[in-house]
């Protein structure tokens, strides 16, 4: 195993022992809006330094595999492989789970393609989905390209998947795609002992991704027709090459 690839201000106080608490007169979206900033930033930094140590750590892997090698055959004993396979695996699951949150956090996703990102946000969530006992499955043909706000697309697959994982504990959450021109359709589909029927009495539950929709120019709705779950119509996606449009 190779060396892994390059990863992806406190403010002086003052005596405010005759004045109110400084929360009393900041704005509190202001406050939350600095705080997500600086929490981007220093996530930069901890995704660099960490990734750094995951590079170092890899490479002395392959030092010690080298030293473990026996003279006749110049093969590392079956006993220790094994060992050293496993190490090597954590190691890339570790830098891999970094990097992705890096991405999300930072706001700069690698890919505009939108079955990628989806796929990203599925990673992220690969934690809260095995507490839960939820599976997902994605179902999205490449070459839908993103030419909208990609961070906030990223955030939208992101809620998308915790909010249906939690509606449907031990359930499963499908995520797929149709397409009509220039529109695509996100179709977030949910079986489940606690799924309430019909649909429509479900729509609350997915309310919190309205916002984000909106602010996309996008519509959030109960799937019509048979099933139970939602669809999310968005009007920002290209069908031809990436990089036409930015966002």
């Amino acid at each position: 195993m190779g060396a892994l690839g390059e990863p992806i201000m406190a403010r002086a106080s003052e005596d405010r022992s005759d004045r109110e608490p400084a929360a009393s007169v900041e704005d509190p979206l202001a406050l939350l809006a600095g705080r997500a900033e600086l929490v981007s930033a220093l996530t930069h930094g901890l995704a660099h330094e960490s990734r750094n140590a995951l590079n170092a750590l890899a490479i002395n892997l392959e030092v010690l595999a080298d030293k473990l090698r026996e003279p006749e055959g110049n093969e590392v004993p079956s006993h220790l492989e094994k060992n050293l396979q496993a190490a090597r695996l954590q190691v890339r699951r570790l830098d891999e789970a970094i990097r992705r949150f890096g991405e999300f956090a930072t706001g700069k996703p690698e890919s505009r393609d939108l079955a990628a990102m989806t796929r990203t946000a599925g990673a992220l969530c690969s934690y809260h989905l095995r507490r839960l006992g939820t599976g997902l499955e994605i179902e999205m043909p490449g070459g839908l390209w993103v030419t909208g706000d990609a961070s906030l697309v990223l955030q939208l697959m992101v809620e998308a998947v915790l909010l249906a994982a939690d509606a449907v504990p031990g359930g499963s959450v499908l995520l797929e795609t149709t397409s009509e021109r220039p529109t695509v359709t996100l179709r977030i589909s949910v079986e489940g002992v606690g799924v309430v029927s019909p649909p429509a009495e479900d729509s609350e539950l997915l309310e919190p991704l309205r916002p984000i929709v909106e602010g996309l120019g996008g519509e959030l709705q109960a799937m019509a027709g048979v099933g139970k779950g939602w669809e999310i119509t968005l009007p920002f996606v290209d069908f031809g090459r990436p990089g036409l449009s930015g966002g």
